[in-house]
């Protein structure tokens, strides 16, 4: 059923194939049951057979796509913490200096000093290291997806 592709083409077929299951769910949900009298506008049973078959080919592709990945894996999985880590930097509690606060006695005040061991300059700096260096492996793995042939199996 799917011709040879690349893995670039493949990552459009599956998004394509995933949004059609959850469609598809979707109207056997909203469609199976309606009031006497009430039209149906789909068979239901066709519906989830049309599901099923739709879950083979996404299954194939993603199996597919998964076996051609496994020599780039290391840089999938480093780019996904990597990501984390910038969120993380650039989330960072970075504040300094002395703040009036609520104590945790009602009404009362207190001057709190705090002082960050990462600042926030250089959790910006190397946040933008790290992001540049998911950029790096961005490219390399669009490079290898485009590059990369894949057969899916019938």
């Amino acid at each position: 059923m799917f011709p040879v592709m690349n893995i670039a083409q493949a990552l459009k077929e599956k998004k394509r194939l995933a949004g059609e299951v959850s469609r598809l769910r979707c109207i056997l949900r909203s469609e199976n049951s309606h009031p006497s009298g009430q039209p149906f506008a789909y068979d239901t049973r066709q519906i989830h057979e049309q599901v099923k078959a739709a879950i083979a080919d996404l299954v194939r592709i993603k199996a597919a796509i998964a076996r051609a990945n496994a020599e780039v894996y290391d840089s999938i999985f480093l780019m996904a913490e990597l990501k984390g880590v910038a969120d993380d930097l650039r989330k960072l509690d970075s504040k300094e200096g002395t703040f009036r606060e609520p104590s945790a006695y009602g009404d009362r005040y207190q001057e709190i000093e705090y002082r960050a061991q990462i600042g926030r300059a250089d959790a910006d700096r190397l946040a933008a290291e790290t992001e540049a260096q998911i950029r790096v492996l961005q490219d390399n793995l669009d490079a290898f997806n485009v590059a990369r042939a894949i057969e899916i199996a019938a």
